[in-house]
């Protein structure tokens, strides 16, 4: 094949992969989210049930690097959580971010404050956000809560 036929099919060849490339850029995860996902769980009567909540996670790359920020719908008391911060990195097709955070606990009428780390597996996918949240306490002491997390980017 003479070289000059073979220059132009490899730079036909990259001008038709330009707009692939384009399309899988928008796919990213960085970008203001609207989520419902699973916030914590509750237990009545030995039956334990999630606790749905609804947030805003805006998320931002820098460097190889995620952060991300959720500022979470009212509780189911009507109080308002201060934004969370998550740390995490780009995968695939999304992020991968941990969270840790002390959650105040009430059992058997008891208060107490114990330690979670959350981890969140999120997969993008155009303008949808799928994936799960794992939650474990550091002591043991909460059984894991395990959850979807899905949503939509918002244009606004």
């Amino acid at each position: 094949m003479p070289a000059k036929l073979l220059r132009t099919l490899s730079l036909t060849a990259l001008l038709l992969a330009a707009p692939i490339a384009s399309a899988h850029a928008q796919a990213s995860s960085v970008g203001t989210w609207k989520i419902e996902y699973a916030r914590g769980q509750r237990m009545t009567n030995d039956v334990l049930t999630p606790v749905m909540g609804t947030g805003t996670l805006v998320i931002a790359a820098k460097g190889d690097s995620l952060t991300a920020t959720l500022e979470t719908g009212p509780r189911p008391d009507g109080t308002v959580a201060p934004p969370a911060q998550l740390r995490g990195v780009k995968t695939a097709d999304g992020a991968h971010f941990v969270q840790k955070r002390q959650v105040n606990i009430s059992m058997n009428g008891e208060q107490s404050t114990v330690e979670m780390t959350i981890t969140w597996e999120l997969h993008v996918a155009g303008d949808a956000i799928t994936g799960s949240l794992t939650s474990v306490s550091a002591n043991g002491e909460l059984p894991p809560l395990d959850g979807p997390v899905k949503g939509t980017r918002s244009r606004a």
